[in-house]
């Protein structure tokens, strides 16, 4: 019998897929334009992966109070920041996205999904106006320090992801991906490293352990 998946096991494997999918770009090469367009697909996939659970962590229902505070905790408002930052870039995803889509092994898209899961894990300790369902959302998912460490964990993921970018645009436009295409899907990320880099340097110690 397995191990049920937790929060930080989840994590976990989507920060060594971001990893591991940069240290690709960095070594390997795209063969063919079409594996050029499945990796930029899948690099966004993690971007909006990231930024879904930006908001996750954040919840909805404090985004308002947090981006009109006069006196916000600075840690929210540069994550507020970064998901914006996320937004711009890739938009909002279709409710239909899934409709033909198909799976993509490559270790982003891994990172992709565990991102998500590790989202509906959060989600099923609470119902849709925000009540508990389980002891733990008062104990653990409201703490400050879990929420903390959370977002902090998710700029250093953003932050090692978008070091990839100048990699995957040369290896598209070597792929035979034209370069004006290149530069239009995979515009300057300096913006998004620099919110990043601060956010994941943003650091609190929680104080227990956050195991959804």
């Amino acid at each position: 019998m397995t191990a049920p998946a937790t929060y930080g096991s989840l994590m976990l494997r989507a920060a060594l897929g971001i990893q591991h999918g940069v240290v690709w770009m960095q070594n390997l090469p795209l063969e063919r334009r079409e594996y050029a367009e499945t990796a930029i697909n899948d690099f966004h996939d993690v971007l909006r992966a990231l930024k879904e659970h930006t908001w996750v962590l954040l919840d909805l229902r404090r985004v308002d109070g947090i981006a009109k505070s006069f006196t916000p905790d600075p840690r929210e408002r540069a994550a507020l920041r970064l998901g914006d930052l996320l937004q711009d870039v890739v938009g909002s995803t279709s409710p239909w996205a899934w409709v033909g889509a198909l799976v993509s092994p490559s270790p982003w898209a891994t990172a992709a999904r565990c991102v998500r899961a590790a989202g509906e894990l959060v989600a099923t300790h609470s119902d849709a106006a925000g009540l508990p369902r389980t002891p733990d959302l008062n104990a653990v998912l409201r703490d400050p320090a879990a929420r903390q460490a959370g977002l902090a964990q998710l700029g250093d993921m953003t932050a090692t992801l978008v070091s990839g970018a100048d990699y995957l645009a040369l290896r598209a436009g070597q792929a035979g991906l034209p370069w004006p295409e290149v530069r239009r899907r995979l515009p300057d990320l300096g913006e998004v490293r620099a919110c990043a880099g601060t956010r994941g340097r943003t650091r609190v110690r929680p104080t227990r352990r956050w195991t959804p």
